[in-house]
């Protein structure tokens, strides 16, 4: 099937051909997490284009913990058999404190507090997701007002401590939702 633009066109036979299909929120996710992490491990093995890569990085990283976020909670929609309401924005502070309550109700386990409180300091830099990907936000607060440095190494020690934590919470949760499937089938074969 062709594509109408020119731009996203595919070579038959190429290998590096996306496939775009029914992507959930943990693929789009994994892939802001996944660019956040090559572009850090590349200004750190190259000593390069480190002052302006830090804000496509901090800016898929940031993202990435709100598509994550976002999508833990639809998993725990199905845990709790109830709609979460929370507002479709770009807050993660708002999303965090949802899910930190969500999860510790539907599967009983408290949120690890070094976790969220790195989680935090991407919300303290950058509230509304504009920090890190414009100059300035809508106020007119930059990046510079807050910080005058970041360094890569933390950075990536950060992204990658938040990133296998919240993959993990995924995992977990699959392994309850797998085990709650497994119950109804069984129930389901006993007459229960």
């Amino acid at each position: 099937m062709k594509n109408e633009y020119w731009t996203f066109n595919i070579d038959a036979g190429d290998i590096t051909n996306a496939i775009i299909k029914n992507a959930e929120w943990f693929v789009i996710s994994r892939g802001y997490s996944e660019l956040a992490k090559i572009g850090t491990e590349y200004v750190i093995k190259n000593h390069d284009k480190y002052d302006y890569l830090i804000y496509p990085i901090c800016s898929c990283f940031r993202h990435f913990i709100e598509i994550q976020l976002k999508g833990l909670l639809k998993e725990l929609e199905f845990l709790s058999i109830e709609e979460i309401h929370y507002k479709k924005d770009h807050n993660i502070k708002k999303l965090l404190n949802i899910f930190e309550t969500q999860y510790r109700n539907s599967v009983g386990s408290d949120f690890d507090e070094e976790i969220s409180t790195l989680i935090l300091e991407f919300y303290s830099i950058d509230p509304k997701n504009q920090i890190f990907r414009y100059s300035e936000d809508r106020s007119g607060n930059r990046l510079d007002d807050q910080v005058t440095h970041i360094g890569y190494k933390n950075l990536f020690d950060t992204i990658l401590k938040i990133s296998s934590y919240l993959e993990s919470i995924e995992g977990q949760i699959d392994a309850i939702k797998e085990n709650m499937q497994e119950n109804i089938y069984y129930n389901q074969c006993n007459g229960n």
